[in-house]
Order: structure tokens, then sequence, then C-alpha cells
């Protein structure tokens, strides 16, 4: 899905995807369960992640 966080809050897509529709609705069910529930996002490719999982 994303590489990174800025990624996600930007809707833009790390990587090679298959099903784009997929995709873009995966990062929207993401960002709409943020809103709904606490939750850390860590991708692993993100150097901050687990600074993230550390300050939940």
């Amino acid at each position: 899905m994303t590489f990174t966080e800025k990624q996600l809050f930007e809707r833009k897509f790390g990587g090679i995807h298959l099903d784009i529709k997929n995709s873009r609705e995966t990062i929207e069910n993401v960002l709409n369960l943020s809103k709904e529930t606490k939750l850390v996002y860590l991708p692993s490719h993100d150097p901050q992640s687990g600074m993230r999982l550390l300050n939940a």
C-alpha cells in the first residue's frame, strides 16, 4: 500500500499496484478507520514507524 505514513496522508502509493482501484479503497479505508479508532500505522519502510509504536 504505502512505504511511509506521509504517503498514506498524501494518498500516494508505494511500489507497483496491480489493482489501483483496490489500492485507493484500501488507503481510504485506513484513513477512515483512523478517524473512528485509535491506531498506529507502521509501514515497514518508514524510519519513524518505531517511534510511533513507542509513543502509542
